[in-house]
């Protein structure tokens, strides 16, 4: 190529250039005009959630509200102005904080607090000090009166100052107190709370208050002794629902036989990792109607116990009450201990929940072709089951759970089933049976029995309600 044409071609290309770059500015320039009246129609635009009444924002804010933090290094939150207009007229939203502070309480806190406390203004008080240094209560006691929940960390050496609490929070009733040791100073400030009817303790020996056990409706234990327990449980005759979380070891001496019949307890829960149900041969429980435990094997290495007598603890504690069950929630229970909790909660039972599952395939289908079948003699009134999550990717019987269900119409309404995902071997049943079996499950919920069969991206993750196994969703046709 010569020189002259090689300049040609440059010359031509960059002709060509130029005038595709006239192009794209024109373009660009008409898009801009196109873009301006957009974006002025929508920052004068009014959102639908922000154009609410103010009352329903009012409301919204508080179903979601928990408690706000005061000190700290928590960052703040920005909200538009009407929201903030509103919020700073809600009362119930500034009576509900915690106060979180090192060793000693700033200036600058007592300030915050005070402010905060002029806008919850008569509202009953929901107060967290567990994070808190003990003296802010100095800055509280003007607002005394107002105290109907708290929460606080009793240090052992100091336990609380009584003369800040004693005689001047009347319409406390709920309690929260944590407590690392024995007290050394016996706690009195809540002597003489009449309306309290909510306690939590926690590592809290009993015989370092004094409180008015007896108009208790519901009560927490948080890691106490079984011999702790009983001993508050005796001066409880009003109790209505009790949660308990109780230590027991190899060596702990085993208690005198206790006999406590608490007539109105309707509703008893034990942590989800609960080492025994020994407590419930000391209850006798008439008024009994929800009931929760783990269900687990335990070895008895490292002073655990083991749970092989659970079972007859439950029956036996049952058959002494004379109670008519409700509902029971079993947490990983095996297939054979959990049937016989569910024959021994009797024909009154109508709610079954069972969490963290640990089934194989075999199992899970005895209980659908087996148990369940048997509509007259096993949990005959039963209206819900949920089996949430089973662990295992095990191979569900669709058909026969479908005519499980089928078979409990008009008394079975609901039923969950979540599972760790797909077996890796693919089952062995045909897709033709699977696909029948979900035909019959969706002809159930077209009827009204709500079906909730969903799975697990792994036994660690959260449920997610769109990862569907398998699928649930409605045919084409339907």
């Amino acid at each position: 190529m010569t020189s002259g044409s090689s300049h040609r071609s440059l010359r031509a290309r960059l002709a060509d250039i130029d005038a595709e770059t006239i192009i794209l500015h024109a373009r660009l320039a008409a898009l801009a005009a196109e873009r301006k009246p957009i974006v002025e129609a929508l920052r004068s635009a009014t959102y639908p959630v922000i154009d609410l009444p103010a009352e329903i924002t009012a409301e919204i804010f508080l179903q979601y509200f928990t408690r706000a933090q005061i000190g700290g290094t928590e960052p703040g939150v920005a909200v538009c102005r009407k929201w903030r207009e509103i919020a700073l007229a809600l009362q119930p939203i500034w009576s509900k904080f915690y106060v979180v502070t090192r060793s000693t309480v700033p200036s600058s806190l007592g300030n915050l607090l005070e402010y905060w406390l002029q806008r919850a203004g008569t509202h009953p008080l929901d107060v967290s000090l567990f994070h808190a240094d003990i003296s802010v209560l100095t800055l509280l006691e003007p607002y005394m009166g107002q105290l109907e929940t708290f929460e606080c960390f009793a240090r052992t050496e100091l336990g609380l100052p009584n003369e800040l609490l004693q005689g001047k929070i009347p319409n406390l009733r709920s309690l929260t107190i944590t407590c690392g040791d024995e007290v050394t100073v016996p706690i009195t400030a809540f002597v003489g709370c009449l309306q309290l009817r909510e306690l939590c303790l926690a590592s809290f020996p009993p015989a370092g208050m004094d409180i008015s056990w007896g108009h208790l409706t519901r009560l927490e234990l948080i890691d106490m002794s079984l011999d702790e327990s009983l001993t508050i449980l005796r001066d409880t005759p009003a109790l209505q629902t009790l949660t308990a979380n109780i230590y027991e070891h190899m060596d702990d001496p085993i208690p005198a036989t206790t006999s406590i019949r608490l007539t109105q307890l309707h509703t008893l829960k034990f942590d989800k990792y609960h080492r025994s149900l020994q407590l419930l041969e000391h209850l006798t429980l008439p008024s009994l109607a929800d009931i929760e435990f783990p269900l687990a094997d335990v070895n008895t290495h490292f002073g655990m116990l083991n749970l092989t007598s659970d079972v007859p603890r439950f029956a036996a504690c049952l058959q002494r009450s004379a109670c008519n069950l409700r509902s029971i929630t079993l947490h990983a229970p095996g297939l054979s201990d959990a049937v016989q909790c569910l024959r021994a909660a009797g024909p009154t039972l109508a709610v079954i929940n069972l969490r963290d599952v640990d089934w194989d395939s075999r199992s899970v289908d005895h209980f659908f072709r087996e148990s369940l079948k048997d509509t007259e003699g096993f949990v005959p009134g039963l209206t819900s089951l949920s089996i949430n999550p089973c662990l295992k990717a095990v191979e569900i019987p669709f058909g026969e759970l479908a005519s499980v269900i089928a078979a409990r119409r008009g008394k079975l309404r609901a039923f969950e089933l979540v599972l760790a995902g797909e077996r890796s071997d693919g089952g062995r049943q045909p897709l033709v049976e699977i696909e029948d079996g979900l035909d019959a499950l969706r002809a159930l919920k077209k009827d009204g029995v709500k079906i909730d069969i969903r799975g697990l991206q792994s036994i660690t993750d959260p449920v997610d309600p769109l990862a569907v196994y398998p699928p649930m969703l409605p045919r084409q046709d339907d």
